[in-house]
């Protein structure tokens, strides 16, 4: 069976600071409201 693989590649983003109130997420590769959070 073909294997199907769903991982996307990881975020090439470095360490980047967000502003207050924000947290970033690797998810999407940039800052989120810190009351954002996966859904798991």
């Amino acid at each position: 069976q073909p294997t199907c693989s769903c991982l996307r590649p990881p975020c090439e983003v470095r360490r980047r600071r967000c502003e207050a109130g924000f947290s970033f997420s690797e998810e999407v590769c940039r800052c989120v409201p810190a009351h954002w959070r996966p859904l798991g």
